[in-house]
């Protein structure tokens, strides 16, 4: 019947816009599963690919995407060679269908599943330009599973500059304050790192802290274990700098901060004064290590650095008489010379009666680390 129909067609007419058919040609094939060849040569004839049928009143687009038949084509690859035929021949994909556009009717149809066509199906509206700025809160909804690529990374350029950070939904919700709620720190990081960190708050001017304290799928204390996490994803200075605006560095992340990260201490100069107070406290392991020795035996030089600029434990000495540049050359992680050089400086300006007073500081210590190895005594090695 397809093919009669299609032959009819032709014989009728070579030009296919002037046919008064009740079916639009196109979509009359796209409905029968027809072979692609078959309407790539109807469009080829000049059949309207914006022609509403009069016995359905859809276009051909709309009778694509609005049922299973979108799911049809994309089962066996033919869906995007469909789709570029038609742009090419200037099909009109801002068209929508009671009140959805052309991509929320495709991704409903497709087939829940298989990810892999969502994708697919997403990389073309994004690479020809032909999303509509509804179909942004579409793709924020879908973030998550574009960034997670294994195979065809997604032009995250396109991407970004498609997700404006001045969007508000339907609830009042910014990209990144839609994307917080949903607990996904990747999808929260690009967005941060692409321009968003600036959109913390929603319409009604809810901080980022306080959503965090009401998300129940972000685990007790959200707002107190989300710097750690959030880091752990990406630790870039967009990032650092976001949760250092908005209040998420304690004290207690301290030593965490110099053990895994190096952004936080690379942070424009502004961010000081709510970083210094986080490094105030003296505290020590059972070595009497600071954390600048922690970070010149690790090899963090960013933080090693930005401690001794602003003169932090610079020279204090563990309970062995190590000062942090003596760490620094012991360890298998060299610091930059610079670096060392400069604490070296700071070290000849020590008082001769430090190291006494720090050793008078630290025997209590090293008695209850004595009795800890059954009374042995801490043999001390030679500077």
């Amino acid at each position: 019947m397809v093919n009669h129909y299609f032959n009819t067609l032709l014989e009728r007419d070579t030009s296919l816009t002037t046919v008064n058919d009740p079916f639009n040609p196109i979509a009359f094939m796209m409905d029968s599963y027809s072979s692609l060849n078959i309407i790539q040569v109807l469009i080829a004839h000049g059949a309207d690919t914006n022609g509403v049928s009069t016995r359905t009143g859809l276009s051909p687009l709309v009778t694509l995407f609005s049922s299973q038949i979108i799911d049809q084509w994309s089962a066996n690859n033919r869906l995007i060679p469909l789709l570029t035929s038609l742009l090419t021949a200037g099909a009109d994909f801002s068209v929508k269908h009671e009140g959805k556009s052309l991509l929320e009717l495709g991704l409903r149809n497709l087939r829940a599943s298989d990810e892999n066509r969502k994708r697919i199906l997403f990389d073309f509206f994004l690479s020809n330009d032909i999303l509509q700025v509804d179909d942004i809160q579409l793709v924020l909804n879908h973030l998550p599973m574009l960034l997670d690529r294994r195979d065809t990374p997604i032009d995250e350029e396109r991407l970004a500059a498609f997700i404006r950070p001045d969007y508000r939904n339907n609830t009042g919700q910014t990209p990144l304050t839609f994307i917080l709620r949903s607990g996904n720190h990747k999808a929260l990081a690009w967005l941060l790192n692409h321009g968003h960190g600036a959109a913390s708050k929603n319409i009604y001017g809810t901080s980022i802290r306080r959503i965090l304290n009401t998300q129940r799928n972000m685990g007790p204390q959200p707002a107190k274990s989300f710097a750690r996490s959030l880091l752990k994803v990406s630790d870039t200075i967009p990032v650092a700098e976001f949760l250092a605006e908005n209040g998420l560095l304690n004290n207690e992340d301290a030593d965490w901060l110099i053990k895994n990260t190096k952004s936080v201490f690379k942070m424009n100069e502004k961010y000081d004064r709510i970083l210094l107070p986080l490094f105030t406290d003296k505290s020590r392991n059972e070595t009497g290590a600071t954390l600048l020795h922690k970070a010149m035996r690790i090899g963090n030089t960013a933080a090693a650095q930005w401690l001794t600029n602003h003169n932090l434990y610079t020279t204090d000495r563990n309970i062995y008489g190590y000062s942090p540049v003596n760490v620094g050359k012991l360890s298998q992680q060299q610091p930059y010379p610079q670096l060392i050089a400069n604490l070296n400086t700071i070290e000849r300006q020590r008082p001769r009666t430090f190291r006494n007073t720090l050793r008078n500081e630290y025997s209590e210590l090293s008695n209850t680390r004595r009795r800890a190895r059954g009374g042995r005594k801490i043999t001390r090695r030679r500077r």
